[in-house]
């Protein structure tokens, strides 16, 4: 048990250096800002398995392994391309087969039907960015999360850069997606850096208390006056 937790600390002390260091200056990369976001959603929704579509150069793996080690949760990772050796190479260390950390070279759709309905915490996406592919993908995965489980993903703006003006279709996807489920997520976005949103579980409503679904406030029961914070009558 000594030995695995010196290896487990090695290695976050790794991804941690890289995360927050000059490297990640370095890297010119706009999910850099986001790494330590990525890393708390991890490690605090990481009582189930984290799924992480899209690797590319690997910077949103390192944030979310470093959260996925101290959780002790497996996180599997999927590209169309094989780039799984990024995430080594970004944190300067050798491939250890003993993390409960797996890529795979796989389509985000078939990905899909590796896993169980209901086994999945945490959900990151940063794949294709159109707007067809992020609807199905969302589709496809909705079924494979645990009911207080969170989906994430990056480039929620990036629509406002010029090169993607007509070929970004993140926002209009997953607002689409947030509308139909507003019953069961609340959507939050992370502004800056191309915007990264996240779908937090919708809390319980219990006796004492109801949710204005409209600005998420928390109201007393039976109370029919209209809300103060977007004027509406719960």
């Amino acid at each position: 048990m000594a030995q695995e937790s010196i290896k487990k600390d090695r290695v976050v002390r790794a991804i941690f250096r890289h995360m927050m260091g000059p490297e990640r200056f370095a890297w010119r990369s706009d999910m850099a800002a986001h790494l330590p976001t990525l890393y708390l959603l991890a490690r605090h929704w990481g009582q189930k398995n984290i799924v992480e579509l899209g690797v590319n150069e690997a910077f949103s793996t390192i944030g979310l392994l470093a959260g996925a080690v101290e959780a002790d949760c497996p996180m599997v990772s999927y590209d169309i391309v094989h780039c799984g050796a990024n995430l080594w190479k970004n944190i300067g260390l050798a491939p250890d087969p003993t993390l409960k950390w797996e890529f795979r070279q796989m389509d985000s759709l078939k990905a899909a039907q590796q896993w169980k309905d209901g086994s999945i915490g945490l959900w990151f996406l940063d794949t294709s960015h159109k707007l067809e592919p992020v609807r199905q993908e969302l589709a496809a995965w909705l079924p494979k999360m645990d009911k207080d489980g969170v989906m994430c993903g990056h480039d929620y703006y990036l629509h406002e850069q010029r090169e993607w003006a007509q070929e970004s279709g993140v926002k209009t996807a997953v607002d689409e997606f947030a509308n139909l489920y507003r019953a069961r997520f609340r959507l939050q976005v992370l502004p800056h850096d191309h915007g990264l949103w996240i779908l937090w579980p919708f809390p319980p409503i219990g006796p004492e208390l109801q949710i204005h679904r409209r600005c998420w406030r928390q109201l007393p029961p039976r109370v029919a006056v209209p809300c103060d914070e977007c004027g509406m009558v719960p």
